[in-house]
C-alpha cells in the first residue's frame, strides 16, 4: 500500500515491487510453499523489464524450480530455459549452472534420459567443482546407476555429495 502511494515514476515504481515480489517468492520457496513461490515469480517477473537479465534469470531459476517440486515439469523447462538465456546472456554463472542442471534433472523425469544427461554433463564442465553443480552431479549419477554403470554412477554421487557439503547451502546439500 506506502509502494502505491509512493511519489516515484512508474517505471521506479515497478522496479521496486518486483524487488519486493522477488524477495517474497524466495522466502516462498525456501518456505516449502510451491504454489506462494510460482505465484510471486510471476508476479515479480511480469513487472521486471525485459532488459534486467540478471534478475529475471534468477526469478526464473526460482519459478522452474517450484514447478519442479510440483511435477509440474513441461512448465518447468520453459522457466529453466528462459532462466539459462537470461543468464548465459547476463552472465549470472550461479542462474546458468543451476538452470542446466534442472534442465538435466527435468529432461530424465520426462523419459529423455540421454538428452538429460548432456545437459548435466554441460553443467559439471562448465561449472568446473562449483556448488551449483552438485545437483548435476547427484542427477548424471542417478542416471548412470540406471545404466549400470555402477563405478562412474559412484563417482558422480560422491562429487555431488562433496560439493553439496562444501556449499554450507542446505538447499544445494538436501539436493
Amino acid at each position: 500500500e506506502r509502494v502505491a502511494q509512493d511519489d516515484r515514476d512508474p517505471a521506479s515504481q515497478a522496479a521496486l515491487v518486483a524487488d519486493i515480489l522477488t524477495a517474497q517468492a524466495f522466502i516462498a520457496r525456501t518456505r516449502g510453499d510451491d504454489a506462494l513461490t510460482i505465484e510471486l515469480s510471476r508476479r515479480a517477473l511480469s513487472l521486471l523489464p525485459q532488459e534486467n537479465l540478471a534478475g529475471r534469470s534468477v526469478l526464473a531459476v526460482n519459478l522452474g524450480i517450484a514447478h519442479w517440486s510440483c511435477g509440474h515439469l513441461a512448465q518447468a523447462e520453459r522457466a529453466l530455459m528462459e532462466a539459462y538465456h537470461a543468464a548465459q546472456q547476463s552472465r549470472n554463472h550461479y542462474a546458468r549452472l543451476t538452470a542446466l542442471g534442472f534442465l538435466g534433472a527435468v529432461q530424465a523425469a520426462q523419459g529423455q534420459l540421454h538428452e538429460g544427461a548432456e545437459w548435466l554433463r554441460e553443467a559439471i564442465r562448465l561449472g568446473e567443482g562449483a556448488p551449483p553443480t552438485a545437483l548435476a552431479h547427484d542427477t548424471l549419477g542417478a542416471l548412470l546407476y540406471e545404466w549400470n554403470q555402477l563405478e562412474a554412477a559412484a563417482e558422480e554421487l560422491e562429487r555431488g555429495i562433496d560439493l553439496g557439503a562444501r556449499s554450507g547451502n542446505v538447499e544445494i546439500q538436501m539436493g
